[in-house]
């Protein structure tokens, strides 16, 4: 009897434990993968937490103890990563977040018989940022040249957008294996789109999104009958998260829920009219996909992966603030012009994002 084939997804973090994109992406993949090939042994690496469970169709492996200096670099927990691949020997090693973790893996495979995928999870992994973030302190310095080593040697590599394998051939002169978009199952649609008053904007708090513009557009924008504008997301802890709160405390423009669970995001999304992003950058994000597949067009103030947004009538790309001002406004006063884009926007992500990637990615990491 042939033995089943071990599959080790590494990141620093379960979604049960911290919940982001990457982590979000992966639950996806684990779950569609146990669905439907059962022939494959499912392992997850990732450092402690306390609110890990021990689920069904995966095992979860803490890497490393709760330990306080871990904070300042995943290369912390080198050994204990490395310790835990050669306990479990994987066949496969689906890595994800680029950090010290991605050259530990290509170090492992680089030592046994085991090949890793690298799947870029932002565009700041592969994008010059990348080389000068580390630079500041020694610990910056050491998680960079490991997370470089990981990139140079890991055995491939997938790209979630073209620009991110243009950026990685630039940077690092490596070219990708295969670039294939992020996935979401397909809903139904349980709203029409007359019942839908929100404009939303969703993700975690933190300075590089921007939120505050989100709360600046609500005020310029100013009421309109019909339509609420709402934030909902993880706040940032330290002083500028605590300023956010604050002024998202004192404005009536923005219903500020808190940070909510995937089932509520969906049913958010099932009453949103238009989805508003003010990030600086990102990779391809999960919430475009999620609010495409609910005939809900995108605003977005700067990304816009492989310029999707000028290319399908699926939302706009407004450049500047003042513009996303004008933008948002025309979105919600044209029904005709949103409801061409909300039709569009569905229609592109069946065909572009559903779970079907999970299999050509199963087929780059296996092949």
């Amino acid at each position: 009897m042939t033995s089943r084939k071990k599959i080790a997804i590494v990141t620093p973090h379960h979604w049960t434990g911290s919940y982001g994109g990457a982590e979000y992406q992966i639950s996806l993949l684990i779950g569609e993968l146990a669905k439907t090939h059962p022939d494959l042994e499912l392992h997850y690496l990732c450092k402690p937490s306390p609110d890990h469970i021990q689920p069904q169709d995966h095992t979860i492996h803490e890497v490393t103890a709760q330990r306080w200096f871990s904070k300042y670099g995943t290369f912390f927990d080198a050994f204990g990563l490395y310790k835990a691949l050669k306990t479990l020997q994987p066949d496969y090693i689906y890595q994800r977040v680029g950090c010290a973790y991605t050259g530990v893996c290509a170090w492992y495979c680089k030592h046994s018989s085991a090949s890793m995928l690298w799947h870029i999870a932002s565009d700041a992994d592969v994008g010059v940022s990348t080389q000068r973030l580390f630079s500041r302190r020694p610990h910056h310095y050491i998680e960079q040249k490991v997370f470089e080593y990981g990139i140079r040697h890991a055995n491939k590599i997938v790209a979630q957008q073209q620009h991110q394998a243009d950026q990685l051939e630039k940077n690092f002169s490596r070219s990708v294996d295969a670039v294939i978009a992020n996935f979401q199952p397909v809903p139904e649609l349980l709203a029409t789109q007359n019942e839908r008053r929100l404009v939303l904007w969703i993700g975690n708090l933190k300075e590089l999104k921007q939120p505050d513009l989100f709360i600046d557009l609500a005020e310029q924008i100013g009421p309109i009958a019909g339509v609420s504008f709402c934030m909902a997301g993880r706040p940032q802890t330290g002083k500028w998260g605590d300023r956010l709160l604050a002024r998202l405390n004192s404005c009536d423009a923005v219903e500020y829920l808190g940070e909510i669970s995937q089932q509520e995001v969906y049913t958010l999304l099932e009453q949103t009219r238009l989805l508003v992003n003010t990030s600086q950058y990102e990779g391809f994000p999960n919430t475009f996909i999620q609010a495409w597949m609910r005939e809900t067009p995108v605003l977005s103030l700067q990304v816009n992966p492989d310029g999707i947004l000028d290319r399908h009538p699926i939302g706009i790309m407004s450049g500047n603030f003042e513009h996303l001002v004008r933008d948002c406004r025309e979105l919600l006063e044209n029904r005709e012009k949103h409801d061409i884009m909300a039709k569009s926007a569905r229609t592109y992500a069946i065909e572009n994002h559903s779970l079907l990637n999970v299999e050509k990615l199963l087929q780059v990491l296996t092949g």
